[in-house]
C-alpha cells in the first residue's frame, strides 16, 4: 500500500512527505477503497497538494491479446498428401505459412500434366492491444516459391479478418470484418497459370467496442488445398 500511494503522488511530493503524513494517506487509501468510492481518495490527495493535476478516473476499454490459437490442421494435410495423384508438404508457424502441391497422377491424354506450385504467406504487425474504432494495420508478404506447373489449375490464397475467436480458418461467419488493402481487396490469390505471382500489401481493418469480457479473433489465413492459420484472441477489458 505504501508503494501504491507513493506512486500516485507527484514525484516532488512523494520525495518530501513525512512518515506521519504518509500513514494518513495510506489510511485514506484504505478508507475510500472500503467505501467503493476511490475518487474520494484522489480528491483527498489533490486537497493535500500531493497531486497537482486532475487524476483521470474515467475507465478506458480496449481489446487486449489474451490467447493465441494454432490451426495447423496437420491431419488434413496428411489426408491431402495421401491422395494418389498429389503430394503435399507444408510448414506452419504463427503468422507464417508455406506449402506446396505436386502433381504425381496420370496423363492419359498426353497433355504434359505435371509440376509443383509452392507458396509462402507471412503476416506481421499483429498488435497486443486494439483500441475501439482505431484502424489496425497488418503487412502481408505472399510469394510464389516454385511454379513449374503445366496445364493444372493449382491455386492458393491468403487473407485476414476479425471473426469469432474459436472459428477455424476453413470457416467464416456473416459478421466477419475483413482486412483490406487500399483498393478494398481482401482475398489475395495466386494461380499457377495466370495472374499475380506475389503480393506485398498493407491491410487495415477497424474493430468497434464490445461488452466487457467479450472475445474476438484477429485471424490470419492461408489456403493451398488445405486451410491453416492463426487466431489471435482478444478480450474486451478495462486498460487504465
Amino acid at each position: 500500500m505504501k508503494a501504491t500511494v507513493l506512486s500516485v503522488m507527484d514525484k516532488d511530493a512523494a520525495a518530501k512527505i513525512s512518515d506521519e503524513y504518509l500513514i494518513k494517506a495510506i489510511d485514506q487509501w484504505i478508507y475510500w477503497n472500503d467505501t467503493g468510492d476511490r475518487e474520494g481518495f484522489y480528491r483527498y490527495m489533490r486537497e493535500m497538494g500531493y497531486i497537482k493535476e486532475q487524476y483521470n478516473t474515467d475507465p478506458e476499454y480496449a481489446w487486449v491479446l489474451v490467447d493465441i490459437l494454432d490451426f495447423e490442421n496437420a491431419g488434413k494435410w496428411a489426408d491431402a498428401d495421401a491422395h494418389v495423384a498429389y503430394a503435399y508438404s507444408y510448414g506452419y508457424s504463427r503468422g507464417s505459412y508455406s506449402a506446396s502441391v505436386t502433381y504425381e497422377g496420370d496423363d492419359p491424354y498426353g497433355q504434359g500434366l505435371a509440376g509443383t506450385l509452392g507458396l509462402q504467406a507471412v503476416f506481421t504487425g499483429v498488435p497486443d492491444i486494439i483500441y475501439p474504432d482505431k484502424p489496425v494495420s497488418l503487412n502481408l508478404s505472399f510469394t510464389t516459391t516454385k511454379n513449374d506447373v503445366v496445364k493444372l489449375a493449382f491455386s492458393g490464397s491468403a487473407s485476414a479478418n476479425f471473426d469469432k475467436w474459436d472459428m477455424n480458418p476453413g470457416a467464416g461467419s456473416s459478421g466477419a470484418r475483413p482486412f483490406i488493402n487500399k483498393d478494398e481487396e481482401y482475398n489475395f490469390a495466386i494461380n499457377a497459370g495466370s495472374g499475380s505471382s506475389s503480393y506485398s500489401e498493407t491491410l487495415t481493418a477497424t474493430l468497434g467496442s464490445g461488452g466487457e469480457g467479450s472475445r474476438i479473433a484477429l485471424r490470419t489465413i492461408f489456403y493451398l488445398g488445405v486451410p491453416m492459420g492463426t487466431n489471435y484472441v482478444y478480450e474486451y477489458r478495462q486498460v487504465n
